[in-house]
């Protein structure tokens, strides 16, 4: 599951992006959820999310302000910028901070999940850049499971293994075997016993 942390310094815009989507259905878990970006810095290095939601102006510190001091200790998270401000200065300020999209409240739900859609699939290709250099994800999958047999191993289990979602692991493991994960978990099973 990625991992979201929601920023905002209004309550119920909080409240309703966190209840606007299924997050787990598109494999996000919200990790927490902050009101300025003093508090979002904290729960930010201990959490460590894969994307960070924040609204451009808050008290304490702006969400702008936020993504500089993470990008250096954080240069894989990924930011949804959302501002109620139509102003080109703080557009430029968040390029320049590597933001991966700046949207203008009111957003639609539509537009939302599309954004967030890329964003994931964006993260799902580098979590494949780094699993091919670092040893094959189907080996990894298949050794595991062969290792643990016995154990009742589900594919959220097998994907926290290789930090993958779930449904992209089963679509990846189909596409690069031409078996599914569930045929692989029964034929092992069989052998085992």
């Amino acid at each position: 599951m990625f991992r979201l942390l929601i920023v905002d310094d209004e309550y119920y815009v909080r409240v309703g992006i966190k209840s606007a989507i299924d997050w787990s259905e598109i494999g996000v878990e919200v990790v927490g959820e902050a009101a300025d970006g003093e508090e979002a810095l904290e729960m930010a290095l201990s959490s460590r999310p894969d994307i960070i939601l924040t609204d451009v102006r808050m008290p304490f510190m702006d969400g702008l302000t936020l993504m500089e001091r993470l990008r250096s200790k954080m240069p894989e998270c990924g930011f949804i910028v959302l501002s109620g401000h139509n102003e080109f200065e703080y557009a430029q300020k968040a390029i320049r901070y590597g933001v991966s999209e700046y949207l203008l409240k009111p957003i639609l739900k539509e537009e939302f999940e599309e954004i967030l859609e890329k964003m994931l699939e964006r993260h799902f290709a580098e979590e494949i850049k780094k699993q091919e250099k670092t040893g094959d994800i189907v080996q990894e999958v298949e050794t595991y499971i062969r290792e643990h047999v016995e154990e009742d191993l589900s594919l959220e289990l097998l994907a926290g293994v290789v930090h993958l979602n779930p449904s992209y692991l089963s679509r990846y493991f189909k596409d690069s075997t031409a078996v599914s994960y569930t045929h692989l978990r029964a034929h092992e099973t069989e052998l085992h016993l």
